[in-house]
């Protein structure tokens, strides 16, 4: 009897402002039924399956001035002038899934209508859902936070979803074709809610089903997101993430699948943007480590690739991702990692679908092929326009791999795509094809009018004509493409737009276009920088 005194006087205290009238009440007790109560004043719990319950649910205030079920009547405070219903106020802001029956063994039983349904209840409100360590069987756990309408701290109703480590506490995935978790954002109600708490310290696995099929973590709609210490392995598909904004990402391994991270775009919803990403590893993957897109602006500290891809299948790799330029100009910025004994096409395969440059920066990133008979067939395949700045990278080749011209550090088009690299190794071997060097030595900036006049900022001796509506050449001496590169911006309003600078030798061709028209006369900014 003693263990209950302490929780029943915290709820005399909470609940003697809702009571109509003052009322001394009777001493507690436990009665024949199960039911506890304080006389016929108030009943706090139940019986239920052999077990006595104390929850916000079994609250009930009896007699007279009664308000019924604690779901009825609130409690005012100074932060929350206007009220809140008691039961917000005593539900538990952590609460394990085995208080409410589950069976965390997965060889028993199901745990999914049990989860879901404390997921659900615990939306009202927030808190945190705790998974004790042991193997949980999911057919489909739903965290549904659409159609919430504000933001934290107006709106608290933020559920997170804890594990008690990802060695401990194991998800398998159970079902072909459904993720053992699927978290839906406040973006996917449809309304402007970015509600969203945080996920950590577990793994999802599959247990018996076959690969073919398999999913593991869904996050669709979702802002603001945090999630840690997350393992995903042995499935088809580990994770997707669909439409997600702002969100961090800590000490993400994914491994021994046949995908890595997909990435995807919701209908109606915006690129998968600002996305934070620290120690992200991605191990043992036959096809790409991360997959999809659009993508803007995502940051990957501690980046680890290693042994993804298959030899001999164009179609595997590290990541093949894509960029729209139109709707964004930044693109990767990876600090620190490796890269290192991949296989299939690219360790990045990056594409822009749209019209304007998109800006890639790696620094301290560590590149190496190191088997004669297991390696990719080039480091950066680069389709659309991009500019790739390597800061401190290195590229290697170890044990038996030889370097070859049919291996390319880098594939693509210069007439598109530049690739600086400042203070990088291994560029000196014949797989350099494009003859990329540490630089760059001196930089020229500059704009040139609609009628092709030429204002030099910075560096001297470059001459510009029109030559064309919309067409407009600078000049100069650098020699051939590989010894310098152009990077060019509109300096009008979007009615008109750089489409693209052709390098050749010792001049570029610039062509000026409107939307969806044909070439058209304005004035831009180039910068030039030579090696």
């Amino acid at each position: 009897m003693k263990r209950f005194l302490a929780p029943l006087f915290a709820l005399i205290v909470l609940t003697a402002p809702a009571l109509a009238q003052t009322r001394a009440l009777p001493p507690g007790e436990i009665r024949a039924n199960g039911d506890i109560t304080f006389g016929n004043a108030l009943k706090l719990g139940k019986r239920d399956s052999g077990k006595t319950i104390i929850t916000p649910d079994t609250l009930q205030i009896l007699g007279p001035g009664s308000t019924g079920l604690a779901d009825d009547f609130s409690v005012r405070t100074p932060k929350f002038p206007d009220g809140r219903t008691l039961n917000s106020w005593l539900r538990t802001s952590r609460s394990t899934v085995l208080d409410r029956g589950t069976v965390n063994d997965a060889a028993t039983a199901d745990s999914t209508a049990a989860v879901n349904e404390r997921l659900s209840a615990m939306k009202a409100t927030g808190g945190r859902l705790v998974l004790p360590a042991g193997k949980y069987l999911s057919s489909g756990w739903v965290l549904d936070y659409s159609g919430q309408t504000a933001d934290a701290p107006d709106d608290s109703r933020q559920v997170s979803l804890s594990g008690d480590g990802a060695g401990n506490t194991v998800i398998y995935a159970n079902t072909p074709n459904t993720y053992g978790l699927k978290v839906l954002g406040g973006l996917t109600g449809g309304a402007n809610s970015l509600v969203y708490s945080g996920l950590s310290d577990f793994t999802i696995a599959r247990r018996t089903q076959p690969r073919l099929g398999s999913r593991g973590l869904w996050l669709a709609g979702v802002a603001f997101g945090r999630l840690r210490d997350i393992y995903l392995t042995d499935l088809e598909i580990p994770f997707y993430m669909e439409s997600t904004l702002s969100t961090a990402l800590d000490n993400l391994l994914i491994a021994s699948s046949t995908y890595g991270l997909e990435v995807g775009k919701g209908t109606g919803f915006s690129n998968s943007n600002n996305n934070t990403f620290n120690n992200p590893q991605f191990r043992l993957i036959s096809k790409w480590a991360v997959r999809g897109g659009p993508l803007t602006a995502w940051t990957m500290n501690g980046l680890g690739i290693q042994g993804v891809g298959t030899m001999g299948d164009a179609d595997s790799g590290g990541m093949k991702v894509t960029f729209d330029g139109t709707e964004g100009g930044n693109g990767l910025a990876v600090n620190g990692g490796y890269v290192e004994f991949n296989r299939g096409d690219a360790d990045f395969f990056l594409t822009n679908t749209g019209t304007r440059t998109v800006t890639h920066v790696l620094s301290n990133v560590t590149f190496n092929r190191i088997s004669g008979t297991q390696y990719v067939r080039t480091h950066f395949k680069l389709v659309g326009k991009h500019h790739v700045i390597c800061i401190g990278c290195a590229f290697g080749a170890y044990n038996d791999y030889v370097r070859d011209v049919s291996r390319p550090l880098v594939d693509m088009n210069p007439a598109d795509s530049t690739f600086t690299c400042i203070r990088c190794t291994g560029l000196d071997g014949p797989d350099n094809t494009l003859g990329i060097t540490n630089g760059p030595t001196k930089t020229y900036r500059g704009f040139v009018s609609a009628a092709g006049v030429i204002t030099q900022l910075e560096g001297t001796g470059l001459t510009a004509t029109k030559s064309a509506t919309g067409d407009y050449i600078i000049t100069h001496n650098f020699g051939g493409t590989a010894n310098w590169n152009i990077q060019i911006t509109s300096n009008a309003t979007d009615t008109v737009f750089a489409e693209r600078a052709v390098k050749a030798n010792n001049f570029a061709e610039i062509l000026m276009r409107a939307p969806g028209g044909g070439l058209a006369d304005g004035a831009f900014s180039y910068e030039i920088q030579r090696y």
